[in-house]
């Protein structure tokens, strides 16, 4: 088992070592850093899937359902922020993969994350209270 997913690996890691060099070449190696992790584990993930095995010949498949079920479901205890910087990343890919000949379309487009209102609290509690006297 421990080889399979190794296998598996090294063939979503082509396809990423080739992005990375196409697109990412002059970026700096933290951004590229991010980028590999996160689709790294995107694929790993995408691997796993009914009819997504990873291969070196083909390109993984990449649908809107299975972007949608990543990051609603598999990141669901994630910030909307680091699910926003992964669709990000995977949109790039996905362009890439377009401008490659081997996506006719973004799997990203159209993925939309409900806005999350930021209220603050009316009142202030007992513990806010003392301290905000202490600090006056």
């Amino acid at each position: 088992m421990d080889d399979e997913l190794q296998e598996r690996k090294d063939m979503t890691m082509s396809w990423i070592d080739r992005y990375v060099a196409s697109r990412l070449a002059f970026k700096r190696e933290t951004t590229r850093s991010t980028y590999i992790i996160v689709l790294r584990q995107f694929l790993a993930w995408l691997s796993t899937l009914p009819g997504h095995e990873a291969s070196l010949d083909s390109p993984p498949r990449l649908t809107q359902t299975a972007v949608q079920t990543y990051l609603f479901n598999e990141l669901a205890n994630t910030s909307v922020s680091h699910r926003e910087r992964v669709k990000s990343i995977l949109s790039g890919f996905s362009e890439w993969l377009i401008d490659e000949k081997f996506l006719t379309r973004n799997p990203t487009r159209g993925i939309e994350f409900p806005a999350v209102s930021l209220l603050s609290p009316r009142e202030l509690s007992t513990d806010q209270r003392y301290i905000l006297k202490e600090l006056i």
